[in-house]
């Protein structure tokens, strides 16, 4: 017995009996001779969760009506929940969208920065001379050690 549903199985079948008041000293035995480690922790897990339970099974109808071998036909199988997976068109629609948004706000701002002009910088060393001639045709001319940032638009020139 490997998979964990039948190790589940055969755990729930055992702590059911060992909860009936026929549980002996020989089926005791059987039930340390069965499990391994691994049987043994599932045992152990199923059996605080039956635990745990006890107060709902002190709280079964009170009306007589109750089956008294109830747990004999239960499915007492322990079941992993399925995952709860993002599918269908609302997700895909909605990741669409958010990417389109993404990349629209993107080209934006590069957009955006491209307008703006940056700022030239013009620099002369102890003893050097430049003559810049910048976009607009303006000169200028730079003696020794001198230093100015320039900025273009097509309302004014900015010179620092």
């Amino acid at each position: 017995m490997t998979r964990a549903t039948d190790i589940e199985q055969r755990a729930s079948e055992w702590i059911i009996r060992s909860e009936s008041g026929d549980f002996t000293d020989g089926m005791r035995a059987d039930l340390e001779r069965c499990c391994s480690t691994r049987n043994r922790i599932t045992f152990l897990r199923i059996k605080e969760a039956w635990r745990r339970t006890s107060r709902m099974r002190s709280a079964r109808p009170l009306d007589g009506n109750v089956d008294p071998d109830l747990l004999k036909h239960a499915d007492l199988t322990f079941r992993t929940p399925q995952s709860n997976k993002r599918s269908g068109w609302p997700f895909w629609v909605a990741a669409a969208a958010g990417l389109t948004l993404i990349l629209y706000l993107a080209g934006f701002a590069a957009w955006i920065h491209s307008l703006r002009p940056s700022w030239i910088k013009y620099t002369t060393s102890i003893g050097g001379y430049e003559h810049v001639t910048l976009a607009d045709g303006s000169v200028i001319q730079l003696n020794t050690d001198s230093e100015i940032r320039t900025r273009l638009t097509a309302r004014r020139r900015e010179i620092q």
